[in-house]
């Protein structure tokens, strides 16, 4: 839903534009919360960080990558925000592919948290992602997923097939690729090197990231995306992913090199409806 069409949204947002900066109430848990926007979200972007400050978990970094032609445009109601734990980089890359790989370039042995910037997360958000950590210290923690699907000659379904049964009960599976809306926690080290390749990269899934950090989780050798945790963000409706067509080509995106490169097993083909959780986020567009 659009901003005007929630009013539940217009009331957390105006509560969080208004509320007053707190340092957090407990020492900050050692995990970066890292994203990136567009000129259309730069105008809202100060209530999405409000509420990764509001968090009752609270991280010890967040990090708001901009492309470098943006640096005149960033309202000062979100450079107001710029202290010890929030900071803007300004970088040359346009794709969305910069909310994570900068990141993991700069430090490759921290937790690294990835969310959107048309979302408001509640305050347990965080808290839960990183509960799950604990107990999977491992794996990469997500709030939904979808699952990649074959045909019967081992191609690529597209992308809006990718669903997952309602009846799953798996926490963990190969094929479960991490949708970034509701929350990705990526441990260290989970991704092949080539990971911040950009040539790779924006010739591969220019438009489809999370297809691209699913792929180098794979090449790693990281235990799959899992379902451990179960908790998005607020009031509203949304399902993950990007949508169908900014995963380029008709064969879901999957291009014949990196096609090769993603698992294969439990190949199931049926058309699937929808996500496991029913996770509901408020929108801020």
């Amino acid at each position: 839903m659009k901003l005007k069409e929630l009013p539940g949204a217009l009331w957390h947002s105006l509560r969080l534009r208004l509320a007053p900066l707190r340092r957090p109430a407990g020492i900050p848990v050692p995990v970066t919360v890292t994203l990136t926007s567009i000129p259309s979200r730069l105008h809202a972007l100060d209530i999405v960080v409000k509420s990764l400050l509001a968090q009752a978990t609270a991280p010890e970094r967040i990090v708001v990558w901009l492309r470098e032609d943006l640096r005149g445009s960033v309202p000062d109601r979100v450079r107001r925000l710029e202290g010890d734990r929030v900071r803007i980089r300004f970088v040359p890359l346009g794709s969305s592919h910069k909310k994570l790989v900068f990141a993991v370039a700069e430090n490759p042995d921290r937790v690294h948290v990835t969310c959107d910037d048309d979302m408001i997360y509640p305050t347990e958000w965080l808290g839960r992602l990183w509960a799950e950590h604990l107990r999977h210290p491992g794996d990469i923690i997500a709030n939904d997923v979808r699952a990649v699907r074959y045909d019967d000659a081992g191609d690529p379904l597209p992308y809006e097939r990718w669903r997952l049964d309602p009846d799953e009960t798996r926490e963990t599976a190969p094929e479960f690729m991490s949708v970034g809306w509701a929350g990705v926690l990526y441990p260290p080290r989970c991704f092949h090197p080539d990971v911040t390749r950009e040539e790779l990269f924006l010739d591969l899934t220019p438009r489809a990231d999370d297809l691209w950090f699913k792929a180098m989780s794979h090449l790693a050798g990281t235990d799959p995306d899992s379902l451990h945790a179960g908790g998005g963000a607020q009031e509203g409706e949304r399902r993950g992913g990007p949508e169908p067509d900014a995963v380029d080509g008709a064969d879901g995106g999957l291009r014949p090199a990196l096609r090769r490169r993603l698992s294969r097993s439990d190949p199931r083909h049926d058309p699937l409806d929808e996500p496991r959780h029913d996770l509901s986020p408020i929108r801020l567009r």
